[in-house]
């Protein structure tokens, strides 16, 4: 046999018996062809399936070609074929005795004698090893760096890692290493099968016939290029391993009618599976994405429609006051952006479920006018189990896991991630999720670099920019450096983003685009102009301040009320007058008994919202409330109601009040709460107009009398720990009270820049020093554990461990440890879902809430009763370990035997504890 690694007949260097190394099998495949047909699928078979998904995904997908070739500065038709070669050499290490010896019945004894049985490390692993055998690596770097890789073996680690660690984790250092392995001398290799690798290798490579790349003999190119190709990689082989369109062909079909007929299937599964990308619309204007603004767009709008594109990777922060229509200005930005090849799709990253509800209702309306009228684009809702038209990445067959006691297949790796809704916006064409979803792209998580493989196919549309924590902030900054680095543009939108928190986001997006001292990009944003749009491209930093509409002018009268007493007061007198009332609480507990005194009064009319609600009961009461205090409610809808809600309401839902009262929070929260009042309704009724403007009470103590570190407790109780820096709250409430109004857009910047100007903290008074000194350390260790934790971009992915744990190992937030808990009830003596939906699946997700651990009490998972196990029979085994609370008549919540705690939910009150 011809073990020539270059060139050679095609099939004269292929023998039988290279066939005879299974790689899928199925149990239940007929013989269709007589004798001829085998019981499993070759490994070489297999290899060229893969690689036929690698080329037709890239030739309908030839602008994110341009844009990954860009990044390598190597020429599109060159890195799509090596990308094709590269992948499809992604299971190389089943040429092994350990993966061979997983099926007696398929045991090539001609080749290696007779069956025995192995240890078994994982043929993913010995693929690295295998590719980092001397023939093997020498080629490859000859193809990847040509005369000038000199022998560094270090240069092909990242490229070996992305290929073999397909799985969702890289193999380990140990089979990555830049030393060569003798893999001939390794017990579960073995010379015979390092003999039919390198002739599968030589193979593959004569069909798809790779053109050298030429990449410069430095590891960074390497490194940059390995996220991508692991994620391509993770993608393509799961589509390959889809028997219902690469099913077993004779043994003896001549190589190159294989890889014909795989191509043609290859179309086929892509088709299926949602994977084709629809064309842009060519010409997008706001006539076409934002007809509504069309006729009279805001200034912020009209320059979407014309801002210059720059060539390559492309940030854009759009800073506009709430109700000026940046959605909509995005959404033409990102149009043009997809028209100009810089992605296929959208995806909107929202801060909360509420505003990924909302954003996907509003995106539902409209989303299809981003593509061709012949088109038909998927949308896909990432959380929850709404309706969605998208239809990527259905259940994966039985015929895919069948043999999975024999073998590990990409089904069994992928099946969990790939059947959570949540993962589908990803992939859909355009997707609206929380920016949680996103954040997952960046921590050392199982298959992160599908994640960020989608992502840079997708304009990622980053909304409320301004409310994230510490920790939050650098994930924010390693997301929008990777999205640069992959050749992916984003979009920022914000109405309240201080100085500080732009200038890091530039700097990020910088170091993705590799810019040469990118923390000087800080200092090239100079404009103080309100709105202004601030673009980022290798060409350098632009800022446009397109104007303001003199329309949106306004002033919000704020007003200091003592405590909670005065403020229920108020809201039930604007209440009796007809007002529609928003009470706004920093905490749920305080939101409800609020809830609880104002419904007392006026029953009916009172309402309340805030995150402890199952995903079902949270959306229906988002729903109601956007009916009856949103755009289209009439006077008659509102009237006399008081709706009582936690920040779930204060970003992107667009809700309209004639009275907020809120709680203190930081100036920048403030003014979104603002947002909400007199938003809509052009003429208030005669008794709400006696009200004079629109006004903000804020419960807050007085910033003059400042006695000890307590100051905010006596008048908020547990809503005065929600915002823990007093620094920041002490400053918002003296800026509000001094000025006694915010006035758009003229005090948006001055305030936001009063309460975050710096580290000196001199003018806070002195009692409150201990708790800011906690605060600041509180921030520099949430700042310190998100540089820890996010992904170390410059190293590759061959630099993270391989033993990545799940979603749910690292947080993308802070804060107290919470549960998924599943609300059910009893009937007929079975465990039904609190929820009820068309199908049990839908049903026991909307019946989820999330609540604290330590309320639940459960240092172990409870073991479960029989109705408990029954209930969970066909929940997969990913879902297996969340708890169910058993909900009676009375509302009490009955989790397990070691919950000592009073627990109780309700549609009205949601989830609480006495």
């Amino acid at each position: 046999m011809s073990t020539d690694l270059g060139c050679g007949d095609l099939q004269g260097a292929l023998s039988e018996v290279t066939l005879e190394f299974w790689g899928k099998s199925r149990e239940d495949e007929l013989l269709r062809n007589g004798d001829r047909s085998p019981f499993f699928k070759p490994v070489l078979h297999h290899l060229l399936d893969v690689a036929a998904v690698t080329h037709v995904w890239q030739a309908v997908s030839p602008a994110r070609c341009v844009r990954d070739a860009e990044a390598l500065n190597v020429p599109p038709e060159a890195l799509a074929r090596m990308n094709t070669f590269l992948v499809g050499l992604h299971d190389l290490g089943k040429f092994s005795r350990s993966f061979q010896c997983k099926r007696a019945d398929f045991w090539p004894e001609r080749v290696l004698g007779p069956f025995r049985s192995c240890a078994d490390r994982g043929h993913w692993r010995n693929t690295a090893i295998l590719l980092r055998a001397d023939r093997m690596a020498a080629a490859l770097a000859d193809l990847l760096y040509g005369s000038a890789h000199t022998g560094r073996a270090d240069l092909l680690t990242p490229v070996i890692a992305a290929i073999s660690g397909h799985h969702g984790r890289p193999p380990g250092a140990e089979e990555i290493s830049a030393r060569a392995w003798s893999a001939a001398d390794d017990p579960q290799i073995g010379s015979q099968c390092v003999a039919h690798a390198e002739a599968a290798f030589a193979l593959l490579r004569q069909v798809v016939a790779p053109t050298a790349l030429d990449l410069p003999p430095r590891l960074a190119p390497a490194v940059s290029w390995s996220w991508r190709l692991s994620g391509l990689t993770t993608l393509v082989d799961w589509v390959g391993s889809d028997a219902a369109f690469f099913g077993f062909q004779p043994l003896d079909m001549p190589l190159d009618r294989y890889w014909i007929w795989a191509c043609e299937q290859a179309r086929d599964a892509l088709r299926a599976k949602g994977l084709m990308p629809p064309a842009p619309f060519s010409a997008p204007g706001l006539a076409r994405v934002a007809r509504e603004a069309a006729e009279k767009p805001r200034p912020m709008q009209a320059l979407a429609a014309s801002l210059p594109l720059e060539p390559g990777p492309q940030l854009v922060i759009v800073e506009d006051t709430t109700g000026a229509g940046k959605t909509e200005a995005a959404l033409v930005l990102a149009a043009r952006m997809m028209a100009e090849g810089k992605g296929e799709g959208l995806f909107f990253a929202m801060p909360t479920m509420a505003t990924a509800n909302a954003m996907y209702e509003r995106l539902s309306r409209g989303y299809r006018a981003l593509f061709e009228d012949h088109a038909a684009p998927s949308l896909v809702l990432a959380h929850g189990r709404s309706d969605v038209s998208g239809t990527f990445l259905e259940t994966i067959g039985a015929g895919m896991t069948n043999g999975a006691r024999a073998e590990e297949t990409a089904a069994a790796f992928c099946a969990g991630w790939l059947a959570d809704s949540r993962k589908k916006a990803f992939l859909a064409d355009v997707g609206a999720a929380t920016i949680d979803q996103a954040f997952l792209a960046v921590l050392p998580k199982k298959h992160l670099t599908l994640r960020q493989f989608a992502l840079a196919g997708r304009i990622l549309v980053i909304d409320e920019a301004h409310s994230y924590d510490a920790y939050m902030e650098e994930e924010l900054r390693a997301l929008l450096s990777l999205q640069a680095m992959s050749g992916g543009s984003a979009i920022i939108l914000s109405a309240t983003l201080s100085g500080a928190q732009k200038g890091a986001l530039v700097t990020a997006f910088g170091e993705g685009l590799g810019l040469r001292d990118p923390e000087d990009l800080a200092e090239e944003i100079r404009s103080d102009a309100y709105p202004l749009a601030t673009s980022l491209a290798k060409a350098g930093v632009s800022e446009i301040a397109p104007g303001f509409d003199a329309a949106l002018a306004r002033e919000v009268t704020i007003e200091r009320v003592s405590g909670r007493p005065d403020s229920v007061a108020r809201a039930l007198e604007a209440a009796s007058k007809g007002a529609a009332v928003a009470i706004i609480c920093n905490a749920v507990d305080e939101a409800i008994v609020v809830h609880e005194t104002i419904r007392a009064e006026i029953d009916q009319r009172a309402h309340l919202f805030h995150a402890r609600f199952a995903q079902g009961d949270r959306q229906e009461i988002e729903e109601a409330m956007l009916a009856r205090f949103g755009k289209k409610a009439t006077a008659a809808d509102r009237a006399g109601h008081v709706l009582v809600a936690t920040q779930v309401i204060e970003q992107s839902l667009d809700l309209d009040f004639d009275l907020i009262i809120t709680d203190l929070a930081p100036i920048d929260l403030l003014i979104q709460r603002a947002g909400r009042l007199w938003r809509h309704m052009g003429e208030r009724p005669a008794r709400v107009r006696a009200l004079d403007a629109p006004r903000l009470l804020v419960v807050s103590p007085d910033p003059a009398l400042v006695e000890d570190e307590t100051w905010l407790e006596p008048v908020l109780g547990k809503a005065a720990f929600t915002y823990a820096h007093p620094g920041i709250m002490w400053r918002t409430a003296r800026e509000i009270f001094d000025a006694g109004a915010i006035r758009t857009p003229e005090s948006f910047r001055p305030m936001i820049e009063a309460v975050y100007r710096g580290d000196d903290w001199s003018d806070v008074p002195k009692p409150l020093g201990p708790r800011l000194t906690d605060a600041e350390g509180t921030k520099a260790g949430q700042k310190s554990l998100g540089r820890m934790n996010v992904i170390k971009l410059a190293d590759g992915y061959g630099a993270l461990s391989d033993s990545l744990g799940m979603d749910e190992d690292i947080g993308t937030r802070l804060g107290e440890p919470t549960v998924t808990l599943r609300l059910a009830r009893i009937e007929g003596g079975r465990l039904m879902p609190w929820f009820e939906a068309p199908d049990q699946v839908s049903a026991w997700a909307l019946s989820e809430v999330r609540v604290r651990t330590k309320w639940l009490g459960l240092s172990q998972p409870c073991p479960d009763d029989a109705l408990r196990r029954m209930a969970k029979a066909d929940w997969p085994e990913w879902e297996q370990g969340m708890p169910i609370g058993v909900v009676d008549e009375d509302g009490e919540v009955t989790v397990g035997a070691n919950v000592n705690a009073l627990l109780f939910y309700g549609k009205i009150l949601g989830f609480r504890r006495s």
